[in-house]
């Protein structure tokens, strides 16, 4: 009964939100679309043409504060280093509501991107290479059902939200919830973070714990990003890392260095995998860009020959 008063609930949000945009006096449509082609010399893999991401969203303003996001993925088939993550079309449904505990503050509410490191709710419109960093998409929190407070004080940023824990589309299949704590501190071109997610997931309500820090710099051409996060699922201990760094060459081309690293079990000898990708990011003009990467890719144990080269072509709207 609990949980399906959770589905109507989240569903009355949806509804509300999209039927308020006849009434809110802003509203925008927006979005893009990844188009690309993928080279892999993983034995048994075919060259191929393919999609990234279809995103829509619908955006509007409910009154002066509070706002609305729907976003959407019509591609269901949407693969991310080869397993498909976009089973379903709604992926954000969310109400933000400003000064909601005092000046400063802002509550969100319903399904959306955790706030934990910077990769994991970075974009994929905005991120610098193809496929996200390996500790993240592996680490990194899917999109949940809850709500999150945050604020900040001059330099400081904080936030604290409780979430299902079961991921995009589901509702909890326990009593338990995961309660997430973001801190931040901003020091002009440099900002630093840490982030606590602690919970369980399905019926045997296992463990799930992740610990991350970043730090992150932009000055002038140059801008540079690291991550670690530790994460334990049930009994098991995993890590990674990674490190990014980027400069613009010219106003429209910036060529890309990035380092990943992650450990399946840390209690297990040589199963650590290691990506190492150069890429270049070219703006084409016209809400248009390409992304050219080639990955290198390291199995401790058992290596493989399975670099791949990405070409993608990118159109905002």
């Amino acid at each position: 009964m609990l949980k399906r008063k959770g589905l109507v609930m989240a569903a009355t949000v949806v509804l509300s939100a999209l039927a308020s945009t006849a009434f809110a006096a802003d509203v925008t449509t927006t979005g893009y679309v990844q188009f690309q082609y993928n080279s892999d010399a993983a034995a048994g893999t075919a060259d191929t043409f393919k999609l990234g991401e279809v995103i829509l969203q619908f955006k509007g303003k409910l009154n002066p504060t509070a706002s609305f996001e729907v976003e959407m993925d019509p591609n269901l088939n949407a693969t991310v280093s080869g397993t498909q993550v976009n089973t379903k079309i709604l992926k954000s449904y969310l109400v933000d509501l400003k000064n909601a505990t005092g000046e400063g503050t802002n509550l969100r509410l319903g399904q959306f991107k955790l706030d934990f490191g910077i990769e994991n709710i970075l974009s994929a419109s905005k991120r610098e290479t193809v496929e996200k960093a390996l500790v993240v998409s592996k680490l990194g929190p899917d999109r949940d059902q809850g709500l999150y407070l945050s604020g900040g004080a001059g330099t400081l940023g904080w936030g604290a939200g409780v979430f299902n824990g079961e991921g995009r589309n589901m509702p909890d299949a326990n009593d338990g919830k995961d309660i997430l704590l973001r801190g931040k501190v901003n020091a002009g071109a440099l900002s630093l973070g840490a982030s606590l997610l602690n919970g369980n997931k399905s019926v045997s309500a296992a463990a799930k714990r992740r610990l991350g820090f970043d730090a992150s710099v932009a000055d002038g051409p140059f801008l540079a990003r690291a991550e670690y996060i530790k994460g334990t699922d049930g009994t098991t201990d995993k890590s990674g890392y990674y490190a990014l760094a980027g400069y613009e060459v010219t106003p429209s081309v910036t060529v890309i260095a990035k380092y990943d690293s992650f450990d399946k079990d840390n209690a297990a000898a040589n199963d650590t995998e290691t990506w190492k990708t150069v890429g270049i990011v070219q703006d084409l003009g016209g809400n248009a860009l390409a992304r050219v990467d080639y990955i290198m890719k390291d199995e401790e144990g058992t290596p493989m020959n399975n670099n791949v080269f990405i070409i993608q072509y990118q159109i905002t709207f």
